[in-house]
């Protein structure tokens, strides 16, 4: 009996030893949605989302209408300028996928253009630039890059223009959502 005892007390103390399973789930209450999976209490998002929840596609921040400037500087003195967005004609971008964005009338030059949204490093959260790499109906070729501050709004970077005759300008830009 003595032993029967003893090997209760000895069974009870290893039970109310053990730790819980389960109470201290740090992933007990999030939700991460279908486009995400919660690690340690925090959403690890798929690729091409972002948000607390993953509830936001990388290129939904960059969707909207923008009003800014070029200003483009060339070796051919009537290429150089600075060329003022009007608001009847602003840059507009549109989200064609998760990480896919249409950018329209870049530079006022009334073209239009697809181009993947991307981390400008891959240890980033979020992704904020893209690349500028097309040719328009009039044969110029577009070549830069551009990133987004999610804080003031504004997509800034550099191309280069290329003329059918050879000649080109090299263009930065400003652009702040309206």
């Amino acid at each position: 009996m003595k032993n029967f005892f003893f090997l209760f007390v000895l069974a009870l103390g290893a039970l109310v030893s053990l730790p819980s399973c389960g109470t201290d789930d740090p992933c007990k209450d999030v939700d991460c949605g279908a486009n995400g999976t919660c690690f340690e209490g925090a959403c690890v998002c798929n690729q091409g989302y972002e948000g607390a929840s993953c509830e936001l596609t990388w290129a939904s921040k960059f969707a909207g209408s923008y009003g800014g400037k070029d200003v483009c500087v060339s070796a051919d003195p009537d290429l150089n300028g600075t060329f003022t967005l009007k608001d009847t004609e602003p840059v507009v971008i549109i989200e064609k996928s998760v990480d896919g964005i249409q950018i329209d009338n870049i530079g006022g030059w009334q073209n239009s253009f697809t181009t993947t949204v991307k981390k400008v490093a891959a240890t980033d959260d979020t992704a904020t630039s893209f690349d500028i790499n097309f040719t328009d109906s009039s044969s110029r070729v577009f070549l830069g890059s551009a990133t987004y501050n999610a804080t003031t709004k504004v997509i800034s970077g550099t191309y280069k223009v290329t003329f059918p005759d050879g000649s080109f300008a090299d263009c930065t830009i400003t652009y702040t959502k309206k």
